[in-house]
């Protein structure tokens, strides 16, 4: 019984290929699929990030007070900014 070379040789490549492409298509799909997770819990999570979004100034306050609540500000109604739980309101 004789094997015929060039067509092992083709199926060889044809098979290895396909391997790699379903390899690659994986790997695609967990990446996704981690993505959207991380996005999810950036959205979802008590960390804020919804908030941030979708903010509405708290309260005016002025110039070199302390926070203690964060949130969206209006310093001396001169400018907005975002301050952090004991950051001091600035207009820089």
């Amino acid at each position: 019984m004789k094997l015929n070379n060039k067509g092992f040789a083709i199926t060889t490549i044809l098979y290895g290929t396909l391997v790699l492409f379903l390899l690659l298509f994986v790997s695609l799909l967990a990446i996704l699929s981690q993505y959207r997770k991380n996005l999810e819990k950036l959205v979802e999570s008590s960390n804020g990030a919804r908030e941030i979004v979708t903010l509405k100034p708290d309260k005016t306050i002025n110039i070199g007070e302390t926070v203690t609540k964060r949130g969206l500000y209006n310093i001396e109604n001169t400018c907005y900014k975002y301050l952090s739980i004991d950051d001091v309101a600035s207009c820089e």
